[in-house]
């Protein structure tokens, strides 16, 4: 292509420097028809480019969960006369794959031709983005200049995050057989509050209350007490996340592993507690497969703009209630006022994890405290491998 502009603009200013010195109606018919060919040239294609050139694209749902396979379709079409010989398209790849087609794939369409794929999307982060084509390299007819056409069409999606079935959870409990969940349920029994609430998807049908079920015509179960000997507490820190670059997969992380263990709890009839800030500060317990499900279509909307910083959340915590058999906290930033506010807790009994979101090294000193764990999940780690272990 540089090669072409360069031999083509020669003979231009050649037939004008000649045409100029020596005039005649050679000179002066070859100059003219140098630059007619460029204006012809550069005319016809941003023309055609931005007015007539068509880009077709069709998803089957713009809502999709993460790792969702989606069919595809794009269409590029030549409706004029003019052959395109060189179309380069560039498809969106930070958070999507696009089938089996390169990131930039070339294409050549004759006139009156189009190009179609019917392939699938898959989408890769929780979040709301652009995906398809981004935009078209079209090369001009002399091969000289390429002219950039964006997709006014734009697809934008939201993708909802995932929730990981772990088989196993690296800092759980290892005596948490069968036979203890029973007695936890059987522990929760002994605190049941005088109250009844609708039946929901989970609840134990040990919890059941007869006699109101049969008074109200609707299963009823009784409300029980909060048991903090069996409870873990999770902090979320859903401050503004610092690594612009890889924001949206740090936010991405943070969510399904928050998922994963609250999934993972409530199969194994642990009861949890979620403490967190986003537009506001809430407590949130969590005791069955719905509360699971409702707190899922809360993490679809929650979006990291809190101001509350993560060490203060631990202070509400102690303070709002007393902390379980565990306290998880995840978290971007491992500051020292976090460490601090740790350091004057540790003389409880109780297992600290600290899962930092994070590819730096981090530097602590827990003063000889030996319940205070920190597992580090860089941005190119999976949740599974790093938490699904014994």
């Amino acid at each position: 292509m540089v090669k072409n502009r360069i031999l083509f603009f020669s003979c231009l200013i050649g037939s004008g420097v000649v045409a100029g010195i020596y005039g005649g109606a050679a000179s002066h018919y070859l100059f003219y028809t140098f630059l007619f060919l460029l204006l012809l040239d550069v005319f016809c294609t941003i023309f055609y480019v931005f007015l007539r050139f068509c880009i077709y694209q069709q998803l089957d749902t713009k809502t999709m969960v993460k790792e969702e396979e989606v069919n595809y379709i794009f269409k590029l079409s030549n409706e004029d006369w003019i052959p395109y010989t060189s179309l380069t398209v560039t498809f969106y790849s930070k958070y999507v794959t696009i089938g089996e087609m390169e990131p930039v794939s070339e294409f050549a369409l004759l006139p009156k031709e189009f190009v179609s794929r019917n392939t699938t999307l898959c989408c890769h982060c929780r979040g709301e983005y652009n995906v398809g084509i981004d935009r078209v390299v079209i090369t001009d007819l002399l091969h000289m200049m390429q002219f950039s056409y964006r997709c006014r069409s734009q697809l934008k999606v939201v993708v909802l995050p995932r929730i990981l079935h772990l088989e196993h959870l690296l800092f759980a409990k290892r005596n948490e057989d069968d036979k203890k969940q029973n007695q936890i349920i059987m522990n929760q029994m002994q605190y049941l509050d005088s109250e009844v609430r609708n039946y929901q998807s989970g609840d134990s049908m040990k919890l059941v209350h007869w006699k109101a079920t049969a008074r109200r015509q609707a299963l009823s179960v009784r409300k029980y007490l909060d048991d903090a000997k069996e409870r873990v507490i999770l902090i979320s820190d859903f401050s503004p996340i610092a690594n612009k670059e890889n924001a949206m997969f740090i936010e991405d992380q943070m969510i399904e592993t928050l998922l994963a263990i609250i999934d993972y709890y409530a199969r194994n009839h642990i009861m949890t507690s979620v403490m967190q800030a986003s537009s506001e500060v809430e407590f949130l317990d969590i005791h069955s497969a719905y509360d699971v499900e409702e707190y899922y279509k809360k993490c679809c909307r929650i979006r990291f703009i809190s101001e509350v910083p993560i060490h203060n959340l631990v202070r509400l915590t102690f303070a709002k209630s007393s902390i379980g058999t565990q306290l998880v906290i995840l978290t971007e930033k491992v500051t020292k006022d976090l460490l601090l506010t740790l350091n004057q807790f540790t003389r409880l009994e109780h297992d600290i994890i600290i899962i930092a979101f994070t590819d730096d090294n981090i530097e602590y000193d827990f003063r000889g405290s030996s319940n205070i764990r920190i597992i580090t999940i860089h941005s190119v780690d999976r949740i599974s491998d790093v938490l699904d272990r014994e």
